[in-house]
Parts: C-alpha cells; structure tokens; sequence
C-alpha cells in the first residue's frame, strides 16, 4: 500500500514509474485531493521543471501516466473490454 506522502514526493519529482506502480497498488489514491480541490494531476502541473532541474520529458511522462489513470476510473468497462 503506497501513502499519499509518498505518492507526492513521487508525482513532485516526475518519478512516473513509481507514480504508475503507486497507483496500480493502491487505486483509490487516483481519487485523491489535497485540502485546495488539487489531483496528483494539478500537483504534477504545479512544479517547475527547470527550477527544480528536472528533466521535462519525464514530467509530461508522469502527467501521461496520470491522466491515463485518471480515465480508467471514470471508463472502467472500456478498458477492461480491451
């Protein structure tokens, strides 16, 4: 079971193999919100690639993984169909 902690640190840090991995294990942190209304999606989104000196690629990976996940829960019968 991932903790939303550690699930933060990983979407902050655009480690998007954790992130999928994470939320493959513990599906019901897809549906999480911070006390703002924000997803692992907008916390994603909310970080600077440069000023942190973080590879942009991986961050467009991380919101890839994200939003594809994000799908899945609202579309389950389409994916599993699949």
């Amino acid at each position: 079971m991932v903790s939303k902690t550690r699930m933060l640190d990983w979407v902050k840090g655009f480690e998007w193999q954790d992130v999928e991995r994470g939320l493959d294990e513990s599906p019901e942190l897809i549906g999480f919100r911070d006390n703002k209304g924000r997803n692992w999606l907008h916390l994603c989104c909310g970080v600077n690639a440069a000023k942190t000196k973080q590879k942009p690629a991986d961050s467009i990976r991380t919101a890839d993984v994200l939003a594809r996940a994000q799908r899945r829960r609202r579309w389950p019968q389409r994916y599993a169909a699949a």
